[in-house]
C-alpha cells in the first residue's frame, strides 16, 4: 500500500514560501547568489521562488534553504 500525499499548488503556505525566503535572505544580509550557493540550490529557482513564479518546491529544497538561512524547515511552511 502506497500513501499517496497531495498538495495544493494553492496553498497559501506554498504561495508565501517565496516571501518568507526573501525576508529571511535579506534580514541576513545574503544576496540570492550567496543563497543559492550555501544551500546548493540554483539562483535561477531562488529568484522563481522568492517571485511567486514558482511555488512548490521539494522538501529536500526547503530543508536546504532552511538551513542555509539558518532558519528550521517548518517556519518557511508556517
Amino acid at each position: 500500500m502506497y500513501n499517496i500525499i497531495m498538495i495544493n499548488e494553492n496553498d497559501k503556505r506554498y504561495q508565501e514560501i517565496g516571501e518568507k525566503i526573501k525576508k529571511q535572505r535579506e534580514s541576513k544580509g545574503k544576496s540570492i547568489s550567496e543563497l543559492a550557493s550555501e544551500a546548493n540550490v540554483s539562483k535561477a529557482y531562488i529568484s522563481l521562488l522568492e517571485t511567486d513564479k514558482a511555488n512548490n518546491p521539494s522538501v529536500k529544497i526547503i530543508k536546504q534553504l532552511a538551513n542555509a538561512l539558518e532558519m528550521q524547515p517548518t517556519e518557511l511552511l508556517k
